[in-house]
């Protein structure tokens, strides 16, 4: 396996386009910052769905998803543009579920950005011998349309009146699951672009993960492991979806030994382990585990997997070439995911001193995405 020196793979995302993910990612973890306060008894007046909605959907279209559909996309005009639109929309769309919540403004804006999406997809679909997007990002991108079905299928249980059901949970954490995984397949792709990872594993894992990781949402719902067929099926998935994994965390950890930021990048592994581990364990337990850590299960879940390993990753990506004062940034990022997972494993235990352990935490990611955004804001562009 041979490195790429560090300074050459951020030249392949848009100059212009690669700095803005960084902006998105500091102003929604502020609006998690103001999540997490509530736990501690702090308030800013601002309904906790709404925060909720807006934190969560800047960070995927925004923040990661905007991230690897940069990447994706580079060196292609047309769906660059599209990229770019779905940038400018994220704004408006986070606003409208900042005021509104879950209504008809704010429904409409993410709309517009899935639209502004399928756009960027159909426009490298049919360009895509021309892409130098690195091999597996294009199953990531089908990932998202796979992903974006569960919109699509909640609009439909909501249209006939059963919006408080199973249905509408499973649909809503069909999204969720299915653009989480879109990101970790894209997330995986752009690693194996850095050199820090054999492509042989990197492959097998993206192909092991695009076989079973669809079926898992409905391991995110009260009743989903239960649900005749579909339950069962995602409980195998979940087992299955643990030697892909193992094959990617060996070759990952393998990979980051040579590498500045190896110690920020096998904690995202750790991460990416721990959010699987805890698949498996629904898994074997079901529902009564999951009404068990509540909420703040899935909340750990999605951040081991997303804040802790995807995020991670794309920083490291997006700020290759800033050596010392990246490290420092990733370093401290790394350090507040860590406390933020421990302080929600706290809470699921019930112990207080959990909510305060993850406002730190959240506090400390937070910072540093100041630190690493600011970092790639102002370095010149490489090209």
């Amino acid at each position: 396996m041979t490195v790429v020196a560090d300074g050459q793979t951020g030249a392949r995302v848009s100059a212009q386009l690669r700095v803005w993910p960084g902006v998105v990612f500091v102003i929604a973890t502020a609006l998690g910052l103001m999540l997490r306060a509530v736990y501690v008894g702090w308030s800013s007046g601002v309904p906790f769905d709404h925060l909720l909605h807006s934190h969560s959907h800047a960070l995927y279209f925004g923040w990661a998803g905007l991230t690897i559909l940069a990447a994706a996309t580079d060196d292609l005009p047309t769906a660059q543009r599209w990229a770019w639109a779905a940038l400018v929309l994220t704004l408006p769309m986070t606003v409208a579920f900042l005021l509104q919540g879950y209504a008809p403004a704010s429904i409409a804006g993410s709309t517009l950005v899935m639209l502004a999406w399928y756009g960027a997809i159909w426009s490298w679909w049919r360009r895509r011998q021309e892409a130098s997007c690195p091999a597996g990002m294009g199953v990531a991108l089908a990932y998202v349309l796979v992903a974006s079905a569960g919109i699509w299928v909640l609009a439909g249980v909501q249209a006939t009146g059963r919006g408080d059901t199973i249905a509408a949970d499973l649909a809503v954490h069909a999204f969720l699951s299915g653009f989480a995984w879109a990101m970790m397949i894209g997330a995986a792709a752009l690693t194996e672009r850095m050199g820090l990872i054999d492509p042989n594993s990197n492959r097998a894992a993206i192909g092991g993960w695009a076989a079973v990781a669809w079926i898992l949402f409905p391991l995110g719902v009260v009743g989903g492991p239960e649900v005749p067929g579909l339950g069962w099926a995602a409980r195998a998935g979940a087992i299955l979806v643990l030697y892909p994994t193992w094959l990617w965390l060996r070759g990952a950890w393998d990979g980051a030994a040579a590498d500045t930021h190896r110690l920020a990048l096998r904690a995202a592994a750790a991460s990416l382990a721990a959010a699987v581990a805890g698949l498996a364990a629904v898994a074997i337990f079901g529902s009564p585990l999951l009404s068990f850590v509540g909420r703040q299960g899935v909340v750990f879940y999605l951040h081991a997997l997303l804040l802790g390993g995807v995020s991670t990753l794309l920083i490291r990506y997006l700020g290759d070439g800033l050596g010392e004062g990246l490290r420092r940034s990733l370093l401290f990022h790394v350090f507040g995911v860590g406390l933020m997972l421990a302080g929600i494993a706290l809470l699921i235990g019930g112990l207080v001193l959990g909510a305060w352990l993850a406002l730190a935490g959240a506090v400390a990611a937070w910072a540093a995405g100041l630190g690493w955004a600011w970092l790639i804001w102002h370095r010149q562009p490489s090209r």
